[in-house]
């Protein structure tokens, strides 16, 4: 078990560390168990990352992909964000893909979660992988500061919710569906993926510069912003064994 916080100099190193990490987590699953699970992050920030895991010897027949949050989009939206993903394992032969919205025909409909937890619910098992970016806010995933749904995707047993931030963000609009809390740190790794100063700044006020420190209690980290909270029950969770590893990994 181990809890490891790391600050790449370069971006190249960034991209180096956690491609290898990941592609190590995956050999990892598919050694044991024959296949791979994965949760990943989208924007920006991982897909050179992902494009470069993509070359790796790996056999990506064996591997399953969920996004983290889907916006209510069609998938040939331009915010899409799993289409994002495939783009960015076009070189991952054979990986198979989950989709947490349903098809385009059902998208006129309120945004539900009713087809991505039913495709959970074929896929119990824990995660091998979780990769989680961060936002400028401090949201992860679509559990956004401020949205009605945030307390509800903290506790909640389901497996994914919808959530409208608030405000809505002005360059994707939209509702998305989330995984929740609970279904996010059903995980045998964690990774949280950052970048620039102002992120650093948001990890440090969250008690996540060295694992000696704890994180705030669970009444503060409600109250504050959803990072903090997703790295105390990281930690908890951790402690007690039931997450083996857990990576902050920043760079400029």
């Amino acid at each position: 078990m181990s809890w490891n916080q790391r600050y790449a100099r370069t971006r190249e190193q960034f991209v180096a560390e956690n491609c290898a990490l990941l592609e190590q987590q995956i050999g990892q699953a598919l050694a044991t168990k024959g296949h791979a699970w994965l949760a990943l992050a989208g924007g920006s920030t991982p897909f050179p990352i992902y494009q470069q895991l993509a070359r790796a010897a790996l056999d990506f027949s064996k591997v399953t992909v969920v996004v983290t949050d889907e916006r209510w989009v069609p998938a040939s939206h331009e915010a899409n964000n799993l289409s994002k993903l495939k783009a960015s394992f076009v070189q991952a032969r054979g990986m198979r893909f989950v989709s947490l919205t349903p098809n385009d025909d059902f998208l006129q409909d309120i945004p539900n979660a009713e087809h991505a937890c039913k495709v959970l619910q074929e896929l119990p098992e824990r995660f091998d992988a979780v990769v989680l970016g961060m936002g400028t806010d401090g949201h992860f995933a679509s559990l956004f500061p401020g949205a009605a749904e945030l307390e509800f995707g903290y506790q909640c047993t389901e497996a994914a919710l919808v959530v409208t931030p608030e405000p809505l963000p002005k360059e994707a609009p939209f509702s998305r569906i989330s995984l929740s809390l609970s279904r996010i740190l059903h995980a045998d790794c964690l990774s949280l993926w950052t970048t620039g100063a102002a992120k650093l700044d948001l990890l440090s006020s969250s008690a996540a510069k060295s694992p000696q420190v704890r994180p705030a209690s669970s009444a503060d980290a409600k109250s504050g912003l959803p990072i903090s909270h997703l790295l105390q029950c990281a930690w908890q969770r951790w402690e007690a064994g039931q997450l083996a590893n857990v990576d902050i990994i920043w760079s400029p």
